[in-house]
């Protein structure tokens, strides 16, 4: 026999977690084809473990036949680390400026899954943060806890979109009847044209493959040059068209700890961030959801800021990694060396130098197109 569960208990016990918000709902509800669809657009980019989601999110029944019911619960980061404007300053999305909360949610959904198996033997629990096949945004959604907006984030009525989401699917039945909320977008499109490199395609869709987030954090390769100015001083994703939501006027501007945002995180210029080397990244980032990237992407990152922080004094920055090990490295530092180099015979020489050692065919014909921009500004410069 199926347990059954009381969903008030559930919320309550995510509310005494320190959950913001919480809903209880059906897993043959969480059914949604939407993934595969979207994923046939070619948006997924190389995020290809969402192929093997893509089924589970059609009919969860088949990964999970255990499981009956879901608790997603939502928690506010706030909206207290505003974008820095100088250009020499790195970048980060908001989010990563306290503790990671990957950490921080699962301790909080293992320590409700505890206590509800104890409460009530042999009901199974698998809490989830993130590395979900279900979708928590439209768990949370159809839930009623919030609405996905045309920048295709959840948005809670009164707290705005600056959130963090997690799930446990249960191995029991509830009595959870919740009502969706309604979309609230209304005419508003502001994310839209707020989003620097027109990821947003129409309302509600997403171009992963163009979004900076994306680009900055799952991306390895060499960024499209399309994209490297549009990137700006954004080292780790992009909170942009979260910025501009006018639902955001109520999100918290004191974030409660553990989401607090560090100074070690703040404010923090380019150079310093490229001098970080690869234990300095790990030890800046050991608590932080950044170092899921790794020192060679976050560096890649930093250089597209360098290279469009139109500032000469951070040349010596990008040269220096004219040699670095990584090839993507050496590609982006070739390109921000051609961006800020203009006119100035060492730079020329510097390429020329990497160039003549290079043997990554796609790098060599970065060094090349850079030292084209650059030869090319100097003859301008100096008829």
């Amino acid at each position: 026999m199926v347990p059954r569960l009381e969903s008030a208990d559930l919320v309550a016990r995510a509310r005494t977690a320190g959950f913001d918000a919480a809903a209880v709902l059906s897993l043959d509800a969480l059914a949604d084809p939407s993934l595969t669809l979207w994923l046939r657009q070619g948006y997924g980019g190389s995020m290809h473990y969402l192929d093997a989601h893509a089924a589970v999110r059609a009919e969860p029944r088949t990964e999970f036949p255990n499981f009956h019911s879901a608790l997603v619960v939502a928690i506010e980061y706030g909206d207290a680390a505003p974008a820095p404007r100088d250009p020499t300053v790195g970048n980060l999305s908001r989010y990563v400026a306290a503790d990671d909360y990957h950490v921080v949610i699962r301790k909080r959904l293992h320590g409700i899954a505890d206590a509800i198996r104890a409460d009530h033997p042999g009901v199974e629990t698998r809490p989830f943060v993130d590395a979900n096949p279900l979708n928590e945004k439209v768990a949370a959604a159809l839930g009623g806890l919030g609405f996905i907006g045309k920048h295709t984030n959840l948005i809670m009525r009164g707290r705005g979109s600056w959130c963090f989401l997690g799930m446990i699917l249960l191995g029991a039945t509830t009595d959870a009847a919740p009502t969706p909320e309604k979309e609230r977008c209304g005419l508003c499109v502001k994310c839209i044209p707020a989003c620097p490199t027109a990821a947003i395609t129409a309302p509600y869709v997403l171009d992963a493959r163009r979004c900076i987030s994306y680009l900055t954090i799952e991306w390895r390769g060499l960024i499209p040059h399309e994209f490297r100015r549009a990137i700006g001083n954004r080292i780790y994703g992009c909170d942009d068209c979260q910025e501009v939501c006018p639902w955001n006027r109520f999100a918290h501007r004191g974030p409660k700890d553990p989401f607090v945002p560090k100074s070690v995180v703040q404010g923090v210029p380019l150079r310093r961030w490229a001098a970080l080397g690869e234990d300095g990244f790990a030890n800046t980032f050991a608590d932080s959801a950044v170092g899921r990237v790794g020192w060679s992407t976050f560096l890649r990152n930093v250089l597209i800021a360098v290279g469009n922080s139109a500032d000469p004094g951070l040349l010596d920055v990008a040269v220096a990694r004219l040699v670095d090990a990584d090839p993507v490295v050496r590609g982006t530092a070739a390109w921000a060396v051609g961006e800020i180099g203009a006119a100035s015979p060492p730079a020329i020489a510097a390429l020329r130098t990497a160039a003549a050692c290079e043997t990554d065919a796609e790098i060599l014909e970065e060094m090349r197109r850079a030292l084209d921009a650059l030869t090319s500004s100097h003859a301008s410069a100096h008829p």
